[in-house]
């Protein structure tokens, strides 16, 4: 039995890493890098598998492989009956996975989309938005998490499939991590200083021109000891190109700092769970 189950994780790992790893590259004749990539994927496994459970099994991995053992009297037709079962549950269970994880993470970057826009889908992240509103300084995403375990948990006492459960355990987790990843990655934003002589004509034209306010900051120059103003304003990375044109359009030498921020709170700016 040791050799059968040897096979089916042997088989499990190589479709879920190497497929995995073609669905991530891709494949075409234009760019071959994909192609090597994959291949690369694929002899990294069976030689990680090899030692794993080589001494076990053979690591076959592969009817055609057992089909040959089988050929030239190294086995069983018995063996190699359940060797070829084991090795196709091993790669059903495998392609089950792969759909798990590829089809969770692009199902959580959706589910993240509509969210960050202050909507929901009519499911259960209306659940996770009302009690996000009693706490908001809980992540949506594990928020969401909590309410469809308790979904996925009931469909194991209903339709008592374990196999089902398991991937959506794994679904659920890679769907509420991809959405709280697109909610931090959204909500990163940008401070820009700027140290200028002409912070009062270039805070007036921002003002007039664009949607962000800006804070104006008496200042004293630590080597030149002279009054200067620093011009604080928080942006979105795709303003920072016409901000910058429009602050060099009236003073050149301008010095600009960019700062990263992961969360402002304000108008024009919104909280991501």
């Amino acid at each position: 039995m040791k050799k059968y189950i040897a096979e089916f994780i042997g088989t499990l790992v190589l479709v879920t890493l190497g497929c995995g790893t073609a669905m991530l590259v891709g494949c075409d004749a234009v760019n071959g890098g994909g192609y090597i990539l994959t291949a690369l994927a694929f002899g990294l496994v069976i030689v990680g598998m090899a030692y794993c459970v080589g001494n076990i099994s053979g690591c076959h991995i592969n009817p055609a492989v057992s089909l040959g053992v089988l050929m030239s009297g190294g086995m069983t037709v018995k063996d190699f009956a359940g060797y070829v079962v084991s090795q196709c549950l091993g790669a059903l269970a495998g392609a089950g996975l792969l759909a798990a994880i590829f089809g969770s993470a692009l199902y959580g970057i959706g589910i993240g989309i509509v969210l960050s826009q202050g909507s929901t889908t009519g499911g259960t992240d209306i659940m996770g938005r009302l009690i996000q509103y009693v706490r908001p300084h809980w992540k949506i995403g594990k928020v969401l998490l909590g309410v469809d375990f308790f979904v996925v948990f009931l469909s194991l006492i209903t339709f008592k499939t374990t196999e089902a459960v398991l991937y959506g355990i794994i679904a659920l987790f890679i769907s509420t991590n991809a959405i709280d990843w697109l909610m931090k990655t959204l909500n990163i934003s940008k401070l820009a200083f700027v140290v200028t002589d002409r912070g009062t004509e270039i805070s007036d034209f921002l003002t007039a021109t664009s949607p962000r306010g800006v804070t104006l900051v008496e200042a004293t120059g630590g080597y030149t000891h002279e009054n200067r103003q620093v011009l604080i304003c928080a942006l979105k990375d795709s303003e920072l190109p016409e901000f910058q044109k429009k602050i060099l359009a009236i003073d050149e030498t301008a010095f600009i700092i960019y700062s990263e921020s992961q969360q402002i709170v304000g108008n024009g700016f919104y909280i991501y769970g």
